[in-house]
């Protein structure tokens, strides 16, 4: 009901947000874990562009480290490779 009067856009940015904080009073995962979904889920609904979004981590490249980073620990963590 609050979201009624926003644009599609608008309504999902505002859901992320809410999303975001929820998770972060809860605490479920950790909370860069949540910080970094929130980034992703902003790209996913459409809520807003991704060079728009990703500009917080400085460089376009910085995301596709963390990305490998984050493949390797889990590798690591179940003895993959």
């Amino acid at each position: 009901m609050l979201l009624a009067g926003l644009s599609l856009e608008e309504r999902a940015v505002g859901a992320v947000r809410a999303w975001t904080v929820a998770w972060c009073i809860a605490e479920p995962v950790a909370l860069p874990v949540t910080a970094l979904m929130a980034t992703a889920r902003l790209v996913l609904v459409g809520g807003q562009e991704e060079r728009e979004v990703f500009d917080a981590y400085g460089d376009p490249i910085i995301p596709l480290f963390i990305g490998g980073f984050l493949l390797a620990k889990g590798m690591e963590v179940t003895r993959l490779a």
